[in-house]
């Protein structure tokens, strides 16, 4: 009789043991449950939220980054709270509302001070505000952690190029130039940061020739070789920056622009080969861009006038004309046609 007793205590705390081993079961199970749920919402709103973002829909970006923002309060979730805090700085950056994104980058650097985008967008933000020393210092960060930073490089030479430091700029230009191969599309840009700092690049050497026409002594001015030099290092970063991406509007302008420089100047010049030259850089003008009556007309008057070809004439004004019905156009159309007549009569 105490044995059964004795057995029955046993299995009755045997039996309460079991009953709180499955209680706390039940319990961390239903708290790892509710946990993973968690994890998986924030992870659907931060994915909402960079979709938005990625489509610059800012303001529905922003609704989302905060709401991900204030469930992560409090939790163990620091890179993807310092993702959200750098994204709304972002925003409010490029909504022109400075000072909150300065107050809230502040936030971010409490998680990771040295974080590469942060420096950079802080170093924007200086840069926006007028302290170019303190940009420079975070762009310089930046390098110093890592020195193919090709975003960091391109702000700098930003930076030197607005202060004439023409020679630093070049530097930093071609360093974001050799080290963005891949030019992935950079949000909020015209193009990748590799061909922005080929057109930087190109208006810096535009800037240094200008700079030689403001000289008073001609013994400081290059000689013409040095500045066909620069003239032509201009326009080849244009060409580069178009090859790589035709869609670039801003350096497709910018590049007509130059060759229409160019030709003009080789137009002033004596000689056939001058002319033929001229005529080269016309026509990679309407291969850019067919619609430039302009320079469908000076291929007109170059196969005309200088290269004696009437009927090549014929075809340039033509084209002209099928742009812009101008009299004077047509009265070079009647010309050409009257005296590739006369010449075809010639020959019988």
């Amino acid at each position: 009789m105490k044995r059964t007793r004795k057995w029955l205590i046993y299995f009755e705390i045997f039996a309460v043991f079991v009953f709180f081993v499955i209680i706390f079961a039940n319990i961390t199970s239903s708290h790892t449950d509710q946990s993973s749920r968690v994890d998986s919402d924030l992870d659907q709103l931060m994915e909402i939220a960079d979709q938005l973002y990625e489509i610059y829909d800012l303001p529905g970006a922003l609704v989302k980054y905060w709401e991900a923002i204030t469930q992560m309060e409090g939790q163990e979730e620091s890179q993807k709270l310092l993702h959200a805090r750098l994204r709304v700085s972002e925003i409010y950056f490029r909504s022109n509302w400075n000072k909150d994104a300065l107050d809230h980058l502040a936030r971010a650097a409490e998680i990771d001070q040295n974080n590469t985008a942060l420096r950079l967008l802080q170093g924007e933000l200086y840069k926006d505000d007028g302290q170019r020393a303190l940009a420079a210092q975070e762009f310089l960060g930046v390098i110093n952690k890592d020195p193919t930073n090709f975003e960091a490089h391109y702000l700098l030479g930003v930076l030197y190029q607005g202060a004439r430091q023409f020679e630093q700029a070049i530097d930093h230009y071609q360093q974001a130039i050799q080290y963005d191969l891949q030019m992935f599309p950079q949000p909020f840009e015209l193009a990748p940061v590799g061909q922005l700092a080929r057109m930087q690049l190109s208006r810096t050497y535009r800037q240094i020739l200008q700079s030689y026409q403001s000289l008073d002594q001609e013994d400081n001015i290059p000689d013409l070789d040095e500045i066909e030099r620069i003239e032509n290092r201009a326009i080849a970063l244009l060409e580069e920056a178009v090859h790589i991406n035709e869609q670039f509007v801003e350096a497709r302008q910018e590049l007509i622009g130059l060759f229409y420089r160019k030709a003009s100047n080789m137009g002033r010049a004596r000689g056939t080969r001058s002319y033929d030259q001229a005529l080269d850089i016309y026509q990679k003008i309407v291969k850019l861009n067919p619609s430039e009556i302009d320079a469908w007309q000076w291929i007109g008057q170059i196969q005309r006038s200088f290269l004696d070809d009437p009927e090549a004439a014929l075809a340039a004004y033509q084209k002209a004309y099928e742009l812009e019905s101008d009299v004077g156009i047509l009265a070079e159309i009647k010309t050409l046609k009257d005296e590739i007549e006369k010449m075809e009569l010639e020959k019988q």
